[in-house]
């Protein structure tokens, strides 16, 4: 299943929500809540960044972290449980 930049910025956001009711860091949220901004905003869709088409990653960090998304990760605290 693939999830639109709407709906990917919306885990952004609500995660950012969480965050400041749980009255974690507030810079950390806020910049939860400003990636979520930008990825509505992008003009493209966000699988077309992740496939490198405008962001290269390394294969150095790719190696590194293989389970890590090159453009964002959620704290495994934030992350639902159900798939």
């Amino acid at each position: 299943m693939t999830l639109s930049n709407r709906e990917v910025a919306d885990i952004f956001a609500a995660v950012a929500d969480s965050m400041e009711i749980l009255g974690e860091d507030k810079f950390r949220s806020l910049a939860y809540r400003r990636a979520a901004e930008a990825i509505a905003d992008l003009p493209m869709p966000l699988r077309d960044y992740q496939r490198g088409t405008r962001l290269k990653t390394s294969q150095a960090s790719a190696r590194r972290s293989p389970k890590r998304s090159p453009l964002f990760s959620i704290p495994a605290s934030y992350r639902s449980t159900s798939a």
